[in-house]
């Protein structure tokens, strides 16, 4: 439980939305002597990014429907295989919402994301 308190405090004393009055109803379900935290749920995030030769190149290409069905696609053959990782990992106690995303190059991202956080792109 020190780990999820600790997030708490982090998401609590960190939080910097722009808004203030979003700010303060969030904060309304991070605080423990608040009777709105007992309505917070601890759930996962996940971005899951794989590489997509469909990913278009130029605006409006190729057609919006067309590049869902191929999304949709390759995430159906890709379900089973993310389902197998999250049971070996043990993960079930709590709620994981996942975002599949293509991208032209994961890594060329992953790159630059770090890149924009100050971080090495250096491999661990």
């Amino acid at each position: 439980m020190a780990a999820q308190e600790r997030d708490l405090q982090l998401m609590r004393d960190g939080i910097d939305l722009d808004d203030s009055a979003l700010e303060d109803a969030l904060k309304q379900y991070l605080d423990p002597d608040n009777v709105k935290f007992k309505q917070f749920e601890y759930r996962g995030l996940c971005l899951v990014g794989f590489d997509s030769d469909f990913y278009p190149t130029a605006p409006n290409s190729p057609e919006a429907n067309q590049l869902k069905k191929k999304i949709e696609t390759t995430f159906e053959n890709c379900k089973s295989q993310i389902q197998k990782r999250v049971t070996s990992e043990r993960i079930h106690s709590f709620e994981i919402e996942l975002f599949c995303v293509p991208f032209p190059s994961v890594n060329d991202f992953r790159k630059a994301f770090r890149t924009e956080l100050g971080l090495s792109n250096e491999q661990s």
